[in-house]
């Protein structure tokens, strides 16, 4: 197949004009705090905070404060959109502009730890939510333009005439996300279950913007592996299949000069590639552009934006060696597949390149390619049978690295590419999930492929049982959107050594709506 539109820049210029037609409208909602936080010092609680409710917003309005005193409020749910505070005077007349800090989180953490010294291995201090504005006349109403997510807000007067003294009139949150209808609850769930469901429609939504957003508080970005894993859950709730299209345009206007698509873009101020290129997400593109078509019953896009998927498979797939390795070097750019430091990413990294072979083939196939059909189901059987023979140990499990290091990474994807089947999946999976010598995941992303595997497997028990040992007990813990790490056994787990910078709506947790509600898990 003919690859010019890796050189040809009007197709390129016309993928993004498209992808800019698509720009869903935002939808407001003004929300008002349901009463006052109050931040307990708690060892028990996660990451050692608990917020209690305070005096009622009746009693607020009534409180006046001078320079040094501060409110703390909760909207009792996970926001995303701006901030208007309104000020009254509590004397007569107020002499000079009235300065407030507001700092703004979407855990207690975020609020009520000190946020110095500040300290992250790769993130900036900015994304820490907090802003300083004066209001020069009171009363009277100043608006935050920036947006922000955010549950806790907290309000401190950090200028004001030592004679006088305000009142807060008023605090309003407007939200901001793309028009969505209404979700019925799937029936027939546990208690449990439906609570999951809900929490993950909402993170779901609270990610839903003019792109599917990695996270509303950070990076605020379009991430391709994050993007795969949304387009799932929205397929089953929102099925806003014109925002799944506007970011796969986005992806393919915006590939690299090779054809290469980018692990992520920047939207704004236009959309930009980012220079981040991972291997396993650039892969990705093709399962999220087949399910893409297969959901919306769009096959002219599916067909349009095939060189594209195509050009990814042949490129990396085609360069793995005899043994399933890419070659030495990261060529193409790095591999993500979890948090987790210590995973050895070679094995998982082969299983998901079978996977999406046996993907690629599907779409070859509806879009009549008869050449990649054949090309790439050959060669995800050879892979298949390398790996088959040459990453499982003696006792039939799958191992990677020099270490024969054992992870859930490896087995989980070597069953979604279908190395093994059936019961002899589950009997690899069992242990590894049992097995304490097996790494685990570090965040719900990757847990997700393991629920997956679980399912395919055969064993949906399991994976509901997983799903409700882990994310259930993010419910316990608190959690009114998935986060974007979670260790049950370390709550200040963070891959930027930072709690304070964590996402706590984050797009790649959401998928137990879709185990919940496919026709093809019931």
């Amino acid at each position: 197949m003919n690859n010019h539109w890796i050189t040809n820049q009007a197709i390129r210029a016309r993928w993004l004009d498209e992808a800019e037609r698509l720009k869903p409208a935002l939808h407001s909602e003004a929300v008002s705090p349901v009463h006052e936080a109050r931040f307990v010092d708690d060892a028990a609680a996660f990451q050692g905070w608990r917020a209690a409710a305070g005096c009622s917003l009746v009693d607020l309005a009534s409180r006046e404060l001078s320079e040094g005193d501060s409110v703390d409020l909760d909207f009792g749910t996970h926001l995303v959109g701006s901030l208007e505070i309104s000020l009254e005077a509590a004397t007569r007349g107020v002499d000079a502009p009235v300065r407030l800090h507001v700092l703004l989180g979407e855990m207690p953490i975020e609020i009520a730890a000190p946020r110095e010294p500040f300290h992250s291995n790769m993130l900036a201090r900015t994304w820490l939510q907090e802003e300083t504005v004066h209001l020069d006349d009171v009363p009277g109403t100043v608006a935050l333009a920036r947006r922000f997510a955010f549950r806790f807000v907290r309000i401190s007067v950090t200028g004001l005439s030592r004679q006088h003294r305000v009142r807060i009139a008023s605090v309003i949150a407007r939200t901001s996300g793309a028009v969505i209808e209404p979700v019925a609850p799937p029936a027939g769930l546990t208690h449990k279950l439906a609570a999951i469901d809900a929490v993950a429609v909402r993170t779901l939504r609270n990610c839903l913007h003019t792109v599917f957003e990695d996270g509303p508080k950070r990076d605020r970005r379009l991430w391709l592996g994050d993007l795969r894993l949304q387009a799932l859950a929205n397929a089953v709730t929102f099925r806003r299949f014109d925002v799944v299209k506007r970011c796969l345009l986005l992806f393919a206007g915006l590939a690299r000069p090779d054809g290469l698509v980018e692990a992520c873009v920047f939207e704004k101020p236009q959309p930009l590639p980012s220079n981040n290129l991972m291997a396993d997400y650039a892969l990705l593109f093709v399962p999220t552009l087949l399910d893409y078509a297969v959901e919306s019953g769009d096959w002219e896009t599916g067909r349009e934006l095939w060189p594209v998927a195509r050009h990814q498979v042949a490129t990396i797939t085609g360069a793995l060696d005899a043994a399933g390795k890419l070659p030495a070097g990261d060529p193409f750019g790095w591999t993500f597949m979890d948090w987790q430091p210590k995973l050895h990413r070679e094995g998982a990294f082969l299983g998901l390149a079978i996977y999406v072979l046996r993907e690629a083939a599907k779409l070859a196939a509806k879009v009549e390619d008869d050449e990649a059909l054949s090309g790439f189901t050959a060669r995800a059987e050879t892979l298949s049978r390398i790996a088959h023979e040459q990453w499982r140990d003696a006792a039939g499990n799958f191992i990677s690295g020099p270490q024969a290091q054992r992870s859930l990474a490896t087995t989980a994807w070597m069953i979604l590419a279908g190395v093994v089947q059936d019961a002899e999946a589950r009997a690899v999976l069992h242990p590894a999930l049992n097995d304490p010598a097996y790494l685990q995941p570090a965040g719900p992303y990757l847990w997700h492929h393991v629920v997956h595997a679980f399912h395919l497997a055969g064993d949906r028990a399991t994976g509901l049982h997983l799903m409700e040992q882990y994310w259930g007990k993010m419910l316990d813990l608190g959690a009114d959107t998935f986060w974007e790490v979670f260790n049950p056994a370390d709550h200040f787990a963070s891959p930027y050594e930072n709690a304070q910078l964590n996402s706590y709506c984050h797009a790649w947790s959401c998928t137990p709506s879709w185990f919940l509600r496919h026709p093809q898990f019931k």
